[in-house]
């Protein structure tokens, strides 16, 4: 008999963001790939980030400086998220 072949787990993550008047949802493997999907051109609101991975769930309000550095800034996305999860 053969074996089957295994894929790797990788975690699904389902973003859910409220920005712009306008609710986004988008899902994928890596939070930063989200991120870049769901970008807007021009920021102009405060910013709730709801992110959930199986049956685990973070939410997250962020002002209006702080939701465009989370687009902008690398350095700043990787710290949001490390503190997030």
């Amino acid at each position: 008999m053969k074996k089957k072949k295994t894929q790797p787990y990788k975690p699904t993550y389902k973003i859910t963001a409220t920005f712009n008047g306008e609710t986004v949802t988008e899902e994928a493997n890596t939070i930063l790939s989200i991120i870049n999907k769901i970008r807007p051109e021009l920021l102009q609101t405060e910013m709730y980030l709801t992110i959930e991975r199986g049956n685990r769930l973070w939410e997250r309000r962020l002002d209006l400086i702080r939701g465009r550095k989370l687009f902008n800034d690398k350095e700043f996305y990787d710290i949001f998220i490390n503190n997030l999860i």
